[in-house]
């Protein structure tokens, strides 16, 4: 049943076209200024999992001098490959499908990490 103003004004309730297109404008605002911040926020946790997992083959180097007197690449510290893939977990995948792939360069004399 319409109410007297309704009737009186010929108005009925709900949003006006301009009303919603504000709305619209409103949510493009926010998403523009949220998406690269979570974009960076996420780029950033996994740069911390690939740091902490680069420490972790650094200590098992170390480990393996120790026995060896030599560095050895990730297959010979028992990694399964000379290169792997980590994700998101720090557990070790097939190389290409984790967020980090991970390779020892190794000598003698020293090593490189990289992922």
């Amino acid at each position: 049943m319409r109410s007297n103003w309704q009737i009186f004004t010929g108005r009925s309730s709900g949003f006006t076209l301009i009303e919603l297109m504000i709305v619209v404008a409103i949510v493009a605002i926010l998403a523009v200024i949220a998406i690269p911040a979570y974009t960076d926020y996420v780029l950033r946790s996994n740069r911390v999992v690939a740091k902490s997992f680069l420490n972790k083959v650094a200590l098992d180097e170390q480990r393996y001098y120790i026995s060896n007197r030599s560095y050895g690449k990730l297959s010979a510290l028992g990694y399964g490959a000379d290169t792997v893939g980590v994700d998101e977990n720090q557990n070790i995948v097939t190389k290409g499908t984790g967020l980090y792939d991970v390779t020892v360069a190794a000598t003698a004399t020293g090593f490189t990490a990289t992922a």
